[in-house]
C-alpha cells in the first residue's frame, strides 16, 4: 500500500463532499489528510490538503481564511514548481 494513499483518497472524497454542499464533512476529511501528510513530512501532500481547505473556505464565503490557507501551502508549492522548472531547463555543458 502506498503510505499516502489514504490521505490522497481523503482529499478526493473531500472535494466530492464539498461539491455536494457538505462543507463541514469535507473539512474533517481534509484535516485528517493534512494530519497524515504532516506525519509523513510530505510537503506536497500538505499543500494539496491546504488547497482543498482553501476551496472549502471559498465555498463558505470566507475569503480571508481561504487566502490564509493558500499562503500556508504556498512554500511547498513554490518549491515543487522550482524543482519542476529546473528539470525542464537544459543543463549548460562546459566548453
Amino acid at each position: 500500500m502506498i503510505p499516502n494513499g489514504r490521505a490522497w483518497t481523503l482529499i478526493a472524497l473531500a472535494g466530492a463532499r464539498r461539491r455536494k454542499g457538505a462543507i463541514d464533512e469535507a473539512r474533517v476529511l481534509l484535516d485528517d489528510a493534512l494530519e497524515e501528510y504532516e506525519a509523513l513530512r510530505l510537503e506536497s501532500g500538505c499543500a494539496a490538503a491546504l488547497v482543498g481547505m482553501s476551496w472549502c473556505a471559498i465555498a463558505s464565503n470566507d475569503l480571508d481564511g481561504a487566502m490564509a490557507l493558500a499562503d500556508r501551502g504556498a512554500p511547498a508549492s513554490r518549491e515543487r514548481h522550482r524543482l519542476s522548472e529546473s528539470r525542464l531547463l537544459p543543463t549548460p555543458r562546459p566548453r
